[in-house]
Order: structure tokens, then sequence, then C-alpha cells
């Protein structure tokens, strides 16, 4: 295997496959001067202030989704579910190298906003098994990166439950 075969042999590129498994697919968009990086220098006002708009983005593009008869099903499976596995492929601006890791500091507020969403309980690794960074395809527009998230819900067996897996009332 080549390294240019590599996004040939991811499967979460296909989208219709991953939601024929049960996959919900939350897509979100971000303007490059709303982009948090790992490498990002700024003062905290200034990252505190693009944190909260990340997060209220994941919010909002969450609730759209609940709204959306096309997912319906796994959206219901994946609010229902014990654990929440999110794999997320990360669209670059342009072509060339780049680390996904370091989009932790944009993806990790959009998940808040969807916990504030409603879409599990807490975002504790008991309950929410990553999430993991994939390289994409690049956006093909200058200013906006994208970030896809596949999310997987999981029902433990019964008897396998732990205390900080529970579901709380």
């Amino acid at each position: 295997m080549q390294i240019s075969d590599y996004p040939l042999q991811e499967t979460h590129l296909d989208e219709e496959f991953c939601r024929q498994n049960g996959e919900l697919i939350l897509q979100v968009r971000v303007h490059k001067r709303q982009w948090l990086s790992q490498n990002s220098r700024m003062g905290w006002r200034q990252k505190a202030a693009m944190v909260k708009i990340l997060r209220r983005l994941g919010y909002l593009t969450g609730l759209n989704l609940k709204n959306d008869k096309s997912q319906e099903f796994a959206c219901r499976w994946v609010t229902g579910a014990d654990r929440v596995k999110v794999v997320a492929l990360i669209h670059p601006l342009r072509r060339g190298t780049f680390d996904p890791g370091n989009a932790a500091a944009s993806v990790k507020p959009i998940i808040d906003g969807l916990t504030d969403a409603g879409y599990w309980a807490d975002d504790n690794g008991a309950r929410l098994l990553g999430p993991d960074y994939r390289p994409a395809l690049p956006t093909g527009t200058p200013d906006e990166y994208r970030i896809d998230l596949h999310i997987t819900g999981y029902r433990l067996p019964a008897g396998r439950e732990t205390d900080q897996t529970r579901r709380t009332p």
C-alpha cells in the first residue's frame, strides 16, 4: 500500500456506506477565522471567544440534525446508546500534508455542544470513545474547514453496566 492510496482505503469517506451501517454523520463547517488548532497562539480571551462560538455551532448543528428525517433512526440510536464512538474526519483548506490531530482544539467544543444538545448525558471517557481524528479530502473552499463527525452508538450487554456508564434519569 502506498501513502497516496491511504484515503481510498478509508471507509469513512463513503458517507452512504456509513449511513447504511447506522452511523450518524454530522457535518460542521468552520470558517478559518474561527478555527482553533493545537498550534494556535492567542490570548486566553480570544481563545475563550472562539471556544464559545464553536460550542454554540456544535449545539445548533446537533439540534438541526435531530430534526433531519433522513437520519432519524441513527439519531435515536445514538442518543439512547450506552456508549458512543466518534470518528472526526478533518477536511483541510487545501491539499498538502497536515496533522488531523491538531483539530482537537476545534472538535472538543463541538462535542461539548452536542452534549448540550442532548446527544449523550456526559462526554466523559466511560461514555464517549474518541474522537479518533482522520485526514480527509480538502473542502475546495479557500476559507472554510469541514469536520465530519461519524457517531456510532453501542449498547452494553445486560449485566455489563458499571456505575460510570449507568444512565441517569
